[in-house]
């Protein structure tokens, strides 16, 4: 019900259903994060300048032996945990485009957790 009361006003107003995404950046697909033993989002580029670089995210490099090194995880918005994208997806869309959310992200090279902030887009 809270879905459908959020989501009709969109569709009388634009047209359309908004995506509240996070600009500027790619996540890992899901997929890949399960054969990974990842548990939350892994971010795989953050385009420099874009909103998600501002906010201090940090995607996937490529040592020198090309070998992958894992950046971020997202493993929660606003404390709520994710485990995969549909639950992060399902978190945005809850927080809504124009918002300004906390994501707690977990460092794969052990350097443990801390939160950003970041603005969330309309990605469609």
């Amino acid at each position: 019900m809270d879905t459908v009361a959020r989501l009709v006003p969109q569709l009388i107003k634009y047209g359309r259903i908004k995506q509240p995404g996070i600009a500027g950046a790619s996540l890992v697909p899901d997929h890949y994060a399960r054969r990974w033993d990842i548990v939350g989002v892994a971010v795989r580029e953050v385009e420099p300048g874009s909103p998600a670089d501002v906010a201090g995210l940090v995607g996937w490099s490529v040592t020198r032996g090309r070998r992958v090194r894992l950046g971020d995880v997202i493993v929660a918005v606003e404390g709520k945990p994710v485990r995969n994208q549909q639950d992060l997806f399902d978190a945005l869309e809850t927080a809504g485009v124009g918002t300004t959310v906390r994501l707690t992200v977990a460092s794969r090279g052990g350097g443990g957790k801390r939160d950003v902030r970041v603005k969330l887009y309309d990605l469609r």
